[in-house]
């Protein structure tokens, strides 16, 4: 996950502080309305001190660069990160996770995780094993439940958690918009059963959202409002503090929520936290 406006991959973090010497080449905080954010590129940056030594929060990412493939170094960065906070900001929370999204539905032979059945909740009716919005509403929830048990690895209580959806078109999606919106509120769906007390958000941009997603209704298939719709969002594509700062101020790329984190940086990404915006 990188700057989606210019070339997105990633986020990361590892092991254990190594000890004083390290500190020496610390990075300092960026600002004191930032934090971070990490994954497996970085696997190797909590040893090699390019990381900050302490931050107001962190987010971490749980995928290796696709939804199906594992950080392998997840549980140390998350260490890493709860190892290494500043003061935090009001409203924000310390640590948060980011996970990959695709939707492979389409791909033909289907692909093994592909759900050939019902699962409950699901808006859009049985899933039967076809390319539809059943199926990947499904393959969403499924996913998103797979990667609650990884997070358990490294953060076993997952119930106030904030996630945040990484929808980049490096991914695999459908060319079925609607399709695409199915699969990402299951996994919205099952986020917010495992999290009660958290939130979920979207990591992306007008464009690429536009590309994978559409137009988000105010209602799903059930006629409910959309799990879509009120989203917190996370826009990426800022080099500097003041782009980063000016694009808070970005129309909703998702329809009714609003931008909460932007991302700048050119190396190391940084988030900046949004001045006025509450979560909810």
């Amino acid at each position: 996950m990188r700057k989606l406006g210019l070339a997105i991959m990633s986020l990361g973090l590892l092991l254990t502080f190594p000890g004083a010497a390290l500190a020496k080449a610390a990075v300092p905080l960026k600002s004191t309305g930032s934090g971070v954010d990490i994954s497996y590129p970085q696997c190797a940056d909590t040893t090699s001190g390019k990381l900050p030594m302490a931050e107001p929060f962190w987010i971490v990412g749980l995928n290796g660069g696709t939804a199906k493939d594992p950080n392998a170094c997840f549980a140390a960065e998350w260490s890493w990160a709860a190892g290494h906070l500043a003061i935090p900001l009001s409203d924000q929370p310390t640590l948060s996770m980011y996970v990959n999204t695709g939707n492979p539905g389409d791909v033909m032979p289907p692909v093994a995780t592909w759900p050939l059945g019902p699962v409950v909740g699901d808006p859009y009716g049985g899933c039967g094993g076809a390319d539809d919005a059943a199926c990947s509403w499904a393959y969403g929830y499924n996913r998103a439940e797979m990667d609650v048990t990884s997070a358990q690895v490294a953060s076993p209580d997952v119930t106030n958690l904030q996630w945040w959806l990484d929808v980049e078109t490096v991914n695999s999606w459908s060319d079925n918009l609607e399709n695409n919106r199915a699969d990402l509120e299951g996994m919205i769906y099952a986020f917010r059963q495992a999290s009660p007390s958290g939130l979920v958000g979207i990591y992306s941009t007008k464009t690429m959202w536009t590309t994978i997603a559409g137009h988000v209704p105010l209602s799903d298939a059930s006629g409910l409002p959309s799990a879509l719709y009120n989203l917190n969002e996370w826009v990426p594509g800022a080099v500097v503090l003041k782009d980063a700062e000016r694009n808070c101020g970005l129309m909703p790329f998702a329809g009714g929520g609003r931008v909460l984190l932007t991302q700048y940086g050119d190396g190391l990404d940084i988030d900046y936290r949004c001045p006025g915006t509450a979560l909810r």
